[in-house]
């Protein structure tokens, strides 16, 4: 992707797993360095108050390279009903996808955003590269059916949200970041958008109606 995005899915990937580690795994300060394989796009300071190691551009691969004292460490925060939970659901709506009557090239682009989707992936870029298609090439195959490559992403996502609220042991801080969300008030704000309600109403009403 390097040659396309300047490293950009590289850095918002290393990104979403360094978060991962500390935050949904609870796994605190595992990573020794990371390093890059392209010109940094913005001070390297930047980088490394994020990451809070050192990290290093123009390197001959990609990495992330962890503390070995820290590899014996019990995952604090694992969750495995919810992760088989969404990797089933998603398959669902991948499936949904491919038995669905439209263009093929649009086709190709939703069945990308849902293999994505499963993958963590909440790009354009990386939807049009899954789809052998530039982002140019997606956007215009997007527009011509009444939409955007974003629209695609964004209802995989608007349509998982509401399958996760169903359970109520899925917590709302693990569905946003499940959806690739930087927070659960960024989720909170695109469900409010698509639905009119917030996650938490969404899922009181459901609840009610249960009873």
């Amino acid at each position: 992707m390097n040659h396309i995005d300047n490293g950009r899915s590289a850095e918002i990937g290393s990104a979403s797993i360094a978060r991962l580690f500390s935050e949904f795994l609870g796994l605190s300060d595992c990573f020794k360095r990371i390093t890059f394989s392209h010109e940094p796009n913005c001070d390297v300071q930047h980088y490394v108050d994020y990451f809070g190691v050192p990290v290093d551009f123009n390197a001959s691969e990609i990495s992330l390279i962890l503390k070995p004292e820290k590899l014996d460490e019990p995952i604090k925060q694992a969750n495995v009903e919810l992760f088989n939970y969404v990797q089933t659901h998603l398959s669902g709506v991948k499936k949904q996808i491919e038995a669905a009557k439209e263009p093929k090239e649009l086709k190709a682009l939703r069945n990308a955003a849902a293999e994505n989707a499963r993958a963590g992936l909440f790009s354009a870029v990386s939807v049009a590269a899954a789809a052998n298609m530039s982002v140019r090439t997606a956007q215009r195959i997007a527009a011509e059916n009444g939409t955007t490559v974003q629209g695609l992403i964004d209802k995989i996502r608007e349509h998982s949200a509401m399958e996760l609220l169903r359970d109520n042991r899925n917590d709302i801080g693990s569905i946003a970041f499940l959806l690739g969300y930087s927070d659960e008030r960024a989720f909170r704000r695109a469900f409010q958008r698509w639905t009119g309600q917030t996650p938490s109403d969404f899922r009181k009403q459901l609840n009610k109606a249960i009873e």
